[in-house]
């Protein structure tokens, strides 16, 4: 009797057990790892709450998180090719279309820009020409908690706060390595921003990219 006792007490804990442990996200691509995870599981379904804080080149703090309306970030860097062709093709085009509507920001988390004097860092981004502010990620804390390792990861946030596109902006990269050229076929930001404005589920909310890691 107490055997058996033990043995159904034993079964209904694990059974409690096994319930209650949440399914984790899948994880994405984005060329150069997959680890990056889809933030718009733990938002939508767990609710969690999170901070993306970063300061302003004059040094205010301000959390991207806590802003308004619908955001586009993306991890910048001076350095990174991939950052000026997506910008050329996407970034800056797209900031310029839906002024007023979506409000951009290019994150600096790379520690080899972080090093740089205020004056080198202000010289560097006036040479990318930028209608948006570039805001520093010097703890690293926005790039951890998106799980961004590349430069030019770039997340789409909606007005509820929930991240609807993670991924490669565009295609420009691999073109501008295969053909010399800077132009993008597959315009991925592009198509998402165009799709979420206009409620619509979005047709590739993870799309596959390449971009030069984000050194700590």
């Amino acid at each position: 009797m107490k055997s058996t006792f033990h043995k159904h007490w034993v079964t209904l804990l694990l059974t409690i057990v096994v319930t209650c442990i949440p399914t984790l996200p899948p994880t994405l691509g984005n060329g150069l790892s997959n680890r990056v995870p889809v933030v718009t599981f733990l938002a939508d379904t767990f609710g969690r709450s999170y901070q993306l804080p970063v300061t302003t080149f004059d040094g205010k703090p301000m959390d991207i998180a806590s802003a308004h309306g619908w955001r586009v970030l993306y991890f910048w860097s001076s350095s990174c090719p991939c950052v000026r062709a997506c910008e050329t093709t996407s970034l800056v085009p797209l900031a310029r279309e839906y002024a007023g509507k979506v409000t951009f920001y290019a994150v600096l988390s790379d520690g080899f820009d972080l090093g740089k004097t205020p004056a080198e860092l202000h010289s560097d981004v006036t040479s990318h020409h930028l209608p948006y502010s570039v805001v520093l990620d010097r703890s690293h804390a926005v790039a951890k908690e998106l799980g961004a390792e590349v430069t030019t990861q770039t997340y789409v946030i909606d007005p509820s706060n929930r991240i609807v596109f993670s991924g490669a902006p565009d295609d420009s990269r691999q073109l501008l390595k295969s053909t010399g050229r800077t132009k993008a076929t597959k315009t991925y930001l592009a198509t998402a921003l165009k799709e979420a404005l206009a409620g619509k589920a979005l047709s590739n909310p993870h799309p596959k990219g390449v971009g030069c890691i984000i050194s700590w």
